[in-house]
């Protein structure tokens, strides 16, 4: 089971599953390869505006941290499959997981700040 806190995330790319994580050394790693914050990435996510490039590299990295023996051409491969919009999206949510490191709150009481 993915640890969220861990920058762990199951995600699913073309029917298939995958483990992903992200921790402090791969995102650092990321960035000098994008030349920009993961924050200011996510912000051209938001926009539409991530440069395909740049989306593989950052799934080859999460997927590769997962323990995923994927290539570059496997991982455009499994972009253009699950398709180019939805695949932005799984980027957004494996960044925002790894950023965030917060576990899932089903049915767990929210904590009360006093």
């Amino acid at each position: 089971m993915a640890n969220p806190i861990r920058g762990e995330k199951e995600i699913t790319l073309n029917g298939v599953k995958y483990a992903t994580k992200l921790n402090l050394n791969s995102m650092m790693v990321m960035e000098r390869k994008l030349e920009r914050s993961t924050i200011k990435v996510l912000g051209q996510i938001s926009q539409g505006d991530l440069p395909l490039q740049d989306m593989v590299t950052i799934l080859q990295i999460a997927l590769k941290g997962g323990n995923n023996d994927l290539s570059d051409a496997d991982v455009k491969k499994l972009v253009w499959e699950h398709g180019v919009i939805a695949s932005i999206g799984v980027v957004g949510e494996v960044l925002a997981n790894a950023l965030a490191g917060e576990e899932e709150d089903e049915g767990k009481p929210e904590a009360v700040n006093e």
